[in-house]
């Protein structure tokens, strides 16, 4: 299961907090979200949010790093 993430703050909103996951695949993204880890750590964080989270998928047309794996990248804020 290959994945990178991310944990953004948007500089005129120093408050918020955004995160990005790339996956290799996007069976790979479901198996970690059916993982017990996953699953606590999403309990952890609920009564932090103050709005619902979202999630949209964008496809990585061009990657810095050099191991040559495809990725794909879902985004949650």
């Amino acid at each position: 299961m290959g994945r990178r993430d991310a944990l953004l703050m948007p500089l005129g909103a120093l408050n918020q907090r955004g995160v990005i996951g790339s996956w290799r695949t996007r069976a790979d993204w479901e198996a970690w979200h059916n993982d017990e880890a996953f699953g606590e750590t999403r309990r952890r964080l609920e009564g932090l949010e103050t709005a619902p989270a979202e999630q949209w998928w964008h496809e990585v047309i061009a990657d810095a790093r050099t191991d040559g794996e495809p990725r794909r990248a879902t985004a949650t804020r």
